[in-house]
């Protein structure tokens, strides 16, 4: 049944309004908790750390990963009190509206879109990537991750929140049950100890302190999206499903990225040539199993240069594997957030009267519910970015 518009509160004069008519099937708790921990569970838990430990070390990584810990915490913390007293579409943008300055929020709100529209392309380019592991024909790389992956997205979108959630809620679960799993695999083959102390490497900055803001924004990366409850508030089925999952994400994501990273320190060193390039993935080549992680000149995640290097036959194809599905997964939820960013941006497109073609993007479709002009526009928007790798049919290297 389709909800109707009801004024829930005033903030210093601008409606914020809940219930309006999108997505006839509220999202449950557990689907809430699923949809924003696959937007934050992609590359970076085992890809970024291993580029962070390359440039800082073990305990400049530790204390990045505990700076943005925090910061993340506090943030989270404040944004669950916000979306539990006014849940609004597009918090992010009508927050700073409501409280700082209506202009500032147009800047927040294109911004936020601009950001996830990039990510979920990115996010395809980071997949392609990984399939790299295999060395496949650039020819079906670029046909499963450029084509059909983002189509399969797209269909994903358009099938309603419900569907969606039930997805996610699965793709969740398996991620989380992936790296776990693979934190536990690690502290149980770990072959040192993380007594390095402050170490740092000199081509990157020149001590330590400047070593641990550098890799700051690196870790930074794989926060984004603790946030993404001021986006999923909206389509809660009521506020005791939003309660939970907007007090625990942050304190869950911190703790299962650090427990990783440690699992990770304890078994490949800072200086190890394997640890992936600071600028992206690099190499194409198979590790050689039975090696120390460090004799193997591919570049490839943390975990996988441990899986390989302890000779577990096909363990590091399939943990790849995983890694792909983890950002195909992210890229879902990317275009998502996009979708209803856009959507909350346009729905009341009085300001822009000379532009009233734009208000079909704050319209839905009635069989979905589902904003469906803001998802395809969300969708082309940067679904050429992957193909500029492209040249004369092969990726172009990073």
């Amino acid at each position: 049944m389709e909800r109707e518009p009801e004024l829930r509160q005033v903030l210093y004069g601008w409606q914020i309004f809940v219930r309006l008519p999108i997505l006839r099937n509220a999202t449950s708790l557990t689907g809430l908790q699923m949809i924003a921990l696959s937007t934050v569970i992609g590359v970076t838990i085992f890809q970024e750390d291993g580029e962070a430990l390359k440039v800082a070390g073990p305990s400049g990584t530790l204390l990045a990963f505990a700076i943005v810990g925090v910061v993340a915490i506090f943030v989270v913390e404040g944004v669950s009190e916000m979306i539990q007293m006014f849940p609004t579409p597009n918090a992010t943008m009508e927050f700073v509206r409501a409280f700082v300055d209506p202009d500032l929020a147009w800047v927040v709100g294109v911004a936020y879109w601009y950001t996830w529209t990039s990510i979920f392309a990115t996010l395809l380019i980071a997949a392609e990537s990984f399939s790299a592991y295999w060395d496949p024909a650039q020819v079906y790389q670029t046909v499963a991750f450029y084509v059909l992956a983002p189509l399969a997205i797209l269909f994903i979108n358009f099938a309603g929140v419900f569907y969606f959630g039930w997805i996610e809620t699965i793709g969740g679960a398996l991620k989380i049950c992936m790296v776990f799993a693979g934190a536990v695999f690690m502290y149980v083959v770990h072959g040192q100890d993380v007594n390095e102390g402050f170490q740092n490497d000199s081509n990157f900055a020149k001590n330590h302190a400047i070593a641990v803001c550098y890799v700051v924004p690196i870790i930074a990366y794989g926060f984004i999206g603790v946030e993404m409850v001021s986006v999923t508030a909206f389509e809660a089925r009521d506020l005791r499903s939003l309660r939970t999952p907007s007090r625990i994400i942050a304190y869950f994501v911190v703790s299962l990225y650090f427990m990783c990273a440690v699992g990770e320190f304890l078994n490949v060193g800072w200086t190890c040539e394997s640890l992936p390039d600071v600028l992206g993935i690099n190499g194409t080549s198979v590790i050689t199993a039975g090696k120390s992680p460090c004799d193997n000149p591919p570049r490839r995640t943390v975990a996988i240069i441990v899986i390989a290097a302890r000779g577990y036959g096909h363990a590091p194809g399939l943990f790849n594997a995983f890694m792909i599905f983890a950002c195909l997964s992210a890229a879902n939820s990317s275009l998502y957030i996009a979708s209803r960013t856009l959507y909350s941006m346009t729905r009341t497109i009085n300001p822009w009267r000379r532009f009233s073609i734009l208000k079909a993007l704050g319209t839905v479709w009635h069989k979905t519910g589902v904003p469906m002009w803001a998802l395809l526009c969300s969708f082309i928007s940067f679904i050429w970015l992957p193909f500029l790798q492209l040249k004369k049919g092969s990726a172009i290297d990073d």
